[in-house]
């Protein structure tokens, strides 16, 4: 049905993906296809604009065009930022705070998408939760579309100015865009087949659904469909719609081939162009409640998923009640009016903003309130962070040292350090300077710190992330004692027999142990159990042992510090270090007799075994922090300021452990 020059059906395809997005979000869970549903409508709508300015003006004002865009996504998407960037800092914990800045600079500057793909294959960032800002990697893949769209068309009018073909533009575009689709569909079951996790977020894995709409932009005036071929299309398409989401549920392989569900249910409805029959679907389609819901569906969209994220923090609900979800849509669809009525329309068809100038003008008006919050809100956590840094080492933070002292441990909430919002970012240094090797790659990265001129004594301190975390420890005491360490970790990779590990980790072990042997240290600093199966060994450490045994060199494995069931910062910040919900069992996370004293007669000579256990908890609990220290920066990593307190215990058997000789 048409009006005004306008596919009704198109608003209505949109209100189907709005609500499909939202009912899946807050109650059914998985991949609804409602954001390829609203893809493959941008692809229709951008291409017939662009089709059109072509026919009406002779040629492709990208400049033109860019403003245009910026008048409809602007408006919307930057009120968005801006209010969920202050509630944000209001309602969720500051253990959030560190994502909060990267996340609304993505957002704005439309890559998302980008870093949510690095962030969700990077093993530092594996505790963030999801943020109030996440689903803006839909926007910005439409945002890297619209310019890829633009580019080409305007590319192309140049090729064909400069070659002086009589080809039509249509014709031309069609076999580009054609070959874009090609390409952007094999690129994506190709990624999705072998890293599904980074295809779902790639711009070029989605290229060809915005394709699909093109290709119908360009070729739908040519495509006459039956009327009773049309009915069944119709229903057929919205069915498939429909039935998306439960369909891909039984598949991992999206976007991949499984995007075509969605897809091909928004195509069939496109094509289907019966609109004056009463029963068909595009009928009910451009239905005016339709219509409605879908003028309203990017508001929709970037209302209703902060306004979840503040629902699970308020509520401390893990999944959304009937009458929640209710008030939600309510308040979605209430703040979508209100966005479009009194910000967006006002901005869009206001008489002066026909021109380029006062469109960019107001534009950059839009986005200056983001900016400013981006920059004041930095300097604020900055101003925080140093405040906090400049208390470590005094009366006031003794950390490890009341445990050690048994003297009574009184906390100051608001001055434990470090605080929430830096808990996760402070980090040992060979993080910052790339000497900590990624869980992707295998090669051997080695730093040193410490004496580097004349070490009386060498240490390599190898493994992943839990030997990694005692270096701020070391860098307390070993200049003093003229050490040496030799750093060698890497992430999610402890040291151990390689063939109980996966390639990466295993190519990594082999190389190790050849870096090990040619340093020829004094002491291999390494970890004897790990937190996550306190009970035993894990296989293949002793083989590791053994294996150095047999080169002369001698082990310092220490015993593996309590992993915790939740995010220690967290819990802190919501309940306080003294709160029973914050601490664990020192039984359940620390059971004796340990696990290397299981091993009994079968302890490898060569190692020393340090147990700092007591540092970490007391007689019968483990607590979350001491000595006004947080003690870990997650649930399971010791935190860089609790580590330097640790150092005095650590220097005590590293010392020992130079002179033992069984």
């Amino acid at each position: 049905m048409h009006k005004e020059g306008k596919l009704l059906e198109i608003e209505g395809l949109r209100a189907v993906a709005a609500v499909l997005v939202i009912l899946y979000h807050y109650w059914i869970g998985g991949v609804s296809g409602g954001v390829d549903i609203f893809f493959i409508v941008s692809g229709f709508l951008i291409t017939t604009i662009l089709v059109k300015m072509y026919h009406r003006d002779g040629r492709v004002d990208v400049a033109g065009f860019v403003v245009k865009l910026s008048q409809r996504l602007f408006p919307l998407g930057f009120l968005v930022l801006f209010v969920n960037a202050v509630l944000s800092v209001l309602i969720l914990p500051q253990t959030m705070w560190s994502q909060l800045t990267d996340e609304i600079i993505a957002s704005a500057a439309y890559f998302q998408n980008i870093h949510l793909a690095v962030t969700s294959t990077d093993y530092l960032a594996q505790n963030f939760e999801a943020s109030s800002f996440q689903h803006f990697w839909a926007m910005s893949i439409q945002g890297q579309f619209y310019l890829i769209w633009g580019l080409t068309f305007f590319v192309t009018l140049l090729v064909l100015k400069w070659t002086k073909s009589t080809l039509p533009l249509p014709k031309v575009l069609t076999w580009v865009f054609a070959l874009f689709t090609a390409g952007s569909f094999s690129f994506s079951l190709y990624l999705t087949g072998v890293n599904p996790e980074g295809a779902y977020f790639n711009t070029l894995t989605r290229v060809w659904e915005f394709g699909l709409g093109g290709l119908l932009a360009l070729c739908i005036t040519k495509i006459r469909v039956n009327r009773k071929v049309g009915f069944v299309m119709g229903w057929a398409g919205l069915l498939l719609l429909l039935l998306s989401g439960p369909l891909v549920g039984l598949t991992q392989n999206f976007p991949g081939w499984a995007a075509l569900l969605p897809t091909t249910g928004g195509v069939l409805i496109i094509l289907n162009r019966n609109y004056e029959d009463t029963f068909t679907a595009n009928r009910l389609l451009s239905a005016p409640v339709m219509t409605k819901i879908g003028g309203l569906s990017y508001g929709l969209y970037l209302w209703h998923w902060p306004l979840l994220i503040y629902y699970y923090e308020i509520t401390g609900n893990t999944s959304v009640t009937l009458w929640g979800g209710m008030l939600l849509i309510g308040l979605s669809f209430l703040l979508s009016y209100a966005s479009v009525r009194f910000i967006e329309n006002p901005i869009r068809f206001r008489k002066g903003m026909r021109t380029k100038s006062a469109s960019a003008v107001v534009s950059g008006m839009i986005a200056l309130p983001v900016v400013l919050f981006v920059a004041g809100f930095s300097l604020y956590v900055n101003f925080l962070e140093q405040s906090a840094a400049e208390s470590i080492g005094d009366e006031s933070h003794p950390g490890a040292q009341v445990l050690a002292l048994g003297v009574e441990d009184t906390f100051e909430q608001d001055d434990i350090i470090p605080i929430p919002a830096n808990a996760r970012e402070e980090m040992p240094f060979v993080y910052e300077e790339g000497c900590h090797q990624t869980e992707e790659d295998s090669e051997v990265i080695v730093c040193t710190f410490g004496e580097e001129d004349n070490p009386e004594a060498e240490i390599a301190l190898v493994g992943g992330s839990h030997s990694a975390h005692w270096i701020p420890a070391f860098e307390e005491f070993v200049e003093e004692h003229n050490l040496k360490v030799y750093s060698i970790t890497k992430s999610a990779c402890r040291f151990r027999n390689p063939e109980d590990e996966e390639e990466s980790c295993a190519e990594w072990n082999e190389r190790l142990m050849e870096e090990i042997i040619e340093i020829n240290p004094d002491l291999v600093f390494t970890t004897a159990d790990a937190g996550s199966s306190p009970g035993r060994v894990p296989s293949g450490y002793r083989e590791r042992w053994e294996k150095l045994a047999e080169e002369n060199l001698r082990v310092f494995a220490i015993r593996d510090n309590p992993w915790f069931p939740e995010d220690v910062p967290v819990c802190l910040e919501r309940n306080g270090p003294e709160a029973e919900e914050c601490s664990v069992s020192r039984d359940e996370v620390l059971p004796e007799p340990s696990a290397w004293e299981k091993l009994g007669d079968e302890q490898p000579e060569n190692v020393y075994y340090a147990d700092l256990s007591d540092y970490f908890c007391g007689d019968d609990t483990c607590g979350p922090a001491y000595g006004n220290v947080m003690a870990y920066r997650d649930s399971h990593h010791i935190s860089v300021p609790y580590a330097r307190t640790l150092a005095p215990y650590l220097e005590e058997e590293i010392l020992e452990a130079l002179e033992f000789d069984r």
